[in-house]
């Protein structure tokens, strides 16, 4: 009788590797495998440039959430014109500088520079940036000298989109606030009109209620630990909230108050976030109150 033999089959060279071949004509056939070429080896990363851009802030602890470390004050010139500026400085090595137009004033927000380590893109490959100014989304690279204790602000700032200023200070423009003495829950209890056009009422144990951005929230303010002129900040955000659609990070945002005078008003400034190193929820908004 004729012998049958078993079908031959031809692999494709895509699945070669991943099959194992049944014996056509004889023993197994490895010409296949051999003939597989070896996958293309990725393309070296691209060597950073030297750094021209310093970490902002020191790190002191790993704690979430971070605690305030420094407070100082001053002006940010730029071609536009001089600004005003609030610098914190964070125990995680992150700061926030706020800013604004209104230098005899400093109550009207016109945004904020997250700063934090030193990095670098391919797409710019000559420059390091540490920060980015929101809410226009611009990198830039802030190089600052601080002591709270003094206090005293020094430095620059220099923009992805090529304009940079100068920074010089300490105290708060046209304020006595020191950030070495302890907080006064006094100083942030009362009505405030924030510059979003919302009214709050800090209760005298610190807690007061609002809504940001269409979501209503709940929130407390309470004297730092630390014993500096600080105070923490805790707000939860009512569910169902627009804020939280998609991936949110958490209807729990935490993060700082300062209260400080200027002429004859006191102004709060308040900062929370809550951020899952994907998106993030931010509250930021400075309250004003004629003095008692």
């Amino acid at each position: 009788m004729p012998q049958i033999r078993a079908p031959c089959y031809v692999v494709p060279l895509a699945l070669a590797a991943a099959v194992v071949l049944a014996a056509c004509g004889g023993g197994a056939d490895y010409s296949l495998l051999r003939d597989v070429p070896p996958a293309p080896s990725p393309p070296p990363a691209p060597s950073p440039p030297p750094a021209n851009c310093s970490p902002v802030a020191r790190a002191a602890a790993a704690e979430a959430p971070p605690s305030v470390t420094a407070v100082v004050g001053g002006l940010m010139s730029d071609p536009s014109g001089p600004r005003w500026l609030i610098f914190v400085a964070q125990s995680d090595g992150t700061a926030i500088a706020f800013h604004g137009e209104d230098v005899a004033a400093v109550s009207n927000l016109s945004g904020y520079i997250f700063a934090g380590a030193a990095w670098w893109s391919a797409s710019d490959p000559t420059n390091w940036y540490n920060g980015t100014d929101w809410p226009l989304g611009d990198a830039v690279c802030l190089e600052i000298a601080y002591d709270p204790a003094i206090p005293s602000l020094a430095g620059s700032i220099r923009r992805r989109s090529g304009a940079g200023g100068s920074i010089s200070g300490g105290p708060i423009p046209g304020s006595s606030y020191t950030f070495g003495q302890p907080a006064d829950a006094a100083a942030a209890a009362g009505r405030w009109v924030l510059n979003t056009g919302a009214t709050i009422t800090v209760s005298d144990t610190g807690e007061f209620t609002g809504s940001h951005e269409g979501c209503s929230y709940k929130a407390a303010l309470s004297p730092a630990a630390d014993g500096r002129n600080w105070f923490r900040l805790t707000m939860q955000l009512a569910v169902p909230c627009e804020l939280l659609l998609g991936y949110p990070p958490s209807d729990v945002l935490q993060g700082f108050a300062v209260a400080y005078t200027v002429g004859g008003a006191r102004r709060l400034l308040m900062f929370a976030e809550a951020d899952n190193g994907v998106d993030s929820t931010v509250f930021n908004a400075i309250g004003v109150r004629p003095l008692p």
